[in-house]
Formats: structure tokens, sequence, C-alpha cells
């Protein structure tokens, strides 16, 4: 089963860094956008918690990738931010037309598919069937496969902020 939560893994890391991408091209659109209309609190949220989603989804591909004992807390604060954006959105940012209907309708399920498999792993760690680093492995690897992820999903969060 290792192998089978290291592909998603890396399924979420390839997710995540489209979401970078698309996030630092809708950066720029959204400059010119504030600097015309000037920015709205809720607006500024969005920035950076839509940006926190990213990190943590690229934060969870890499712990799942590599089993890192911090696979579950971070794929469940991802749930956290994922559900809490949703409920923030729903109410800040209603869909205007069919396009953000569906986009939306779209992030639902994108949510809904993490949250499975959040639970999943979560049950494949909690009965053994995925040990933590696959295994046992030299003590000099350890902290790498542990804070990796962490210093990961860091590192793109402050990226997205500087770009």
């Amino acid at each position: 089963m290792d192998w089978v939560v290291r592909a998603m893994g890396l399924f979420y890391i390839i997710g995540g860094a489209f979401l970078v991408r698309a996030m630092a091209v809708d950066a720029m659109a959204s400059t010119l956008e504030q600097m015309v209309y000037g920015q709205k609190l809720a607006d500024r949220v969005r920035h950076y918690w839509l940006r926190l989603g990213a990190a943590l989804t690229v934060a969870s591909g890499i712990a799942m990738v590599l089993l890192s004992p911090l696979m579950v807390p971070i794929m469940m604060a991802n749930v956290v931010v994922q559900g809490g954006w949703l409920a923030f959105a729903a109410r800040y940012f209603p869909p205007r037309d069919e396009d953000d209907a569906l986009g939306r309708s779209r992030t639902i399920n994108a949510f809904l598919t993490f949250t499975a498999v959040t639970v999943l792993v979560a049950v494949l760690v909690k009965t053994g069937y995925v040990i933590d680093h696959g295994g046992p492995v030299t003590s000099k690897w350890q902290p790498v496969g542990t804070w990796l992820p962490v210093v990961g999903g860091i590192g793109v969060f402050i990226a997205m902020l500087v770009a």
C-alpha cells in the first residue's frame, strides 16, 4: 500500500505545482485590478487563504511521497483550510455566472476527493498498512523525511507571497 500512497502524493505535488503556477498568472491580473479599484478585505483574505491551501497541497504531496510521520496532520490541516475556504467563498464570493458555478463545483469535488484520500491514508496508517518512512530507515535520513514536507510547504507559501 506504500506505493499507492506515494503515487497519490506525486499526483498532489504535480497538482499543487499547477495550482501555484495558475495563482502566479492570476496574481498579475489581480494586482492591476487592485490598482484600479482598490483592494477589499475579502480579496486580501482570499489572497492568503488560497496560497496557504496551495502550500498545504504541495506539503501533503511531499509528505505522502516520503511517508512522513507528519503526513496525516498536514493532510488534515489542508482539509480544514480547504473546507474553511469553501465556506468563506460561499458567503463572500458567490458564483457570478455559469463558469464561476462550474469552477466552484469542481473545487468542491476536489475538496471531497482530498478529504476521502485523507481518511483513507489515516486508516492505512492507523491499521499499520502504511508505516512512517516506509519502514526502518537509517537515523540520518529520518529528519529529512519528517521535516521536508513542512519546509517545502513553507517555502512554497513564501515564494507565492513574493511572486
